[in-house]
């Protein structure tokens, strides 16, 4: 007869796989580092915000500018452009386009520009950041800014602000004064960083003789 084999089955209790996982120190040194990094991202793209913001500004108010001179060659009507302020202790918040028509009626062209919260114009004296301020204003016939009283209103403001003005004339030339020497300038800078001198900023140069407009930015 055949002899049969008895089959022996073991269990190999021993060779059980192991499930591996990390300690809770591994954890916080991972959360660590997680946040580490997404503080510093968050510190980069904030100043990439605050440039483009900066950088955009000033292509805005250039924009307004040369649509206010064609605006004033198109109609043959003079166009003020005034920067406007809640008072004298506030940052400019508004530049606005107004036509001046034949009749003595005022034509606001656009909504008024309203600069970001994170940038403004630096009409500090010194430096010459802005030597705009410093030329005589086309409505008070003073220097510097002085009270609305054209009953134009802003929004949140009401009628009840300050305002720097220059015109543009029909010839294309502005109301300032011509010098050879130098541009009425204005600088826009961060608000957020108030260094001396600014170390985020970017000038528009103005030119009084035809109106033309240049962007330096470092």
């Amino acid at each position: 007869m055949e002899r049969l084999t008895p089959h022996i089955f073991i269990r190999h209790e021993c060779f059980r796989p192991r499930v591996s996982a990390f300690s809770l120190l591994e954890l916080l040194c991972v959360i660590a580092v997680i946040a580490i990094m997404t503080g510093l991202g968050a510190r980069a793209l904030g100043g990439l915000n605050r440039s483009y913001s900066i950088t955009q500004s000033a292509e805005d108010l250039r924009g307004l500018l040369l649509i206010a001179r064609q605006e004033a060659l198109t109609r043959n009507s003079p166009v003020e452009i005034r920067f406007c302020r809640p008072s004298a202790s506030d940052p400019v918040g508004f530049v606005q386009s107004i036509l001046h028509k034949a009749d003595g009626s005022l034509l606001p062209l656009a909504r008024p520009l309203k600069l970001p919260d994170t940038v403004l114009i630096d009409l500090s004296s010194s430096n010459l950041r802005s030597t705009l301020f410093n030329q005589t204003n086309a409505v008070s016939n003073t220097t510097g800014f002085a009270p609305n009283t054209s009953g134009l209103s802003l929004p949140g403001l009401g009628t009840t602000y300050e305002v720097f003005s220059f015109f543009l004339r029909p010839n294309g030339s502005t109301s300032l004064p011509w010098n050879a020497g130098s541009l009425p300038c204005i600088t826009i800078r961060d608000a957020l960083i108030a260094s001396n001198p600014p170390t985020n900023y970017a000038t528009l140069l103005l030119d009084p003789a035809n109106a033309k407009t240049f962007i330096i930015r470092p």
